[in-house]
């Protein structure tokens, strides 16, 4: 399946954000899917190639070693918020230049899926 026009529709309406997405695969990998033009900025990388070498295109690769919690540990506990669709997130990163770096922001668990050209709810699978 050929992702770059999704890449590219993703882009035109998340690189206008503020502040910086990135949207994850929901396994035990992490799989980063992808990276707004903030993450760049932030990461001081030049090209998604960059972020993706740097950080080995996984959640666990976006921080400091000493930071990472699985995405589901941060989701299951939200610091006693259980109504709550987001977890806060904290963690302590280096820049592609060295430079250390600080985050705090927000993680929300959602599911995408896509409907095999069916009717409303038939055969629904998660994106790969």
């Amino acid at each position: 399946m050929d992702t770059e026009p999704l890449q590219n529709k993703l882009h035109q309406y998340y690189d206008q954000l503020a502040g910086g997405l990135c949207l994850l695969r929901q396994d035990r990998d992490e799989q980063i899917l992808f990276i707004n033009s903030e993450i760049l900025s932030l990461y001081q990388c030049a090209s998604e190639e960059e972020f993706y070498y740097m950080t080995g295109g996984k959640f666990s690769g976006m921080m400091e070693r000493e930071d990472y919690v699985p995405l589901r540990t941060r989701m299951n506990s939200r610091h006693g918020d259980q109504s709550s669709s987001y977890a806060h997130l904290t963690f302590r990163y280096y820049t592609l230049k060295g430079q250390s770096r600080y985050v705090e922001g927000c993680c929300r668990e959602a599911c995408i899926v896509r409907a095999a050209g069916r009717t409303r709810g038939e055969n629904r699978r998660p994106l790969p």
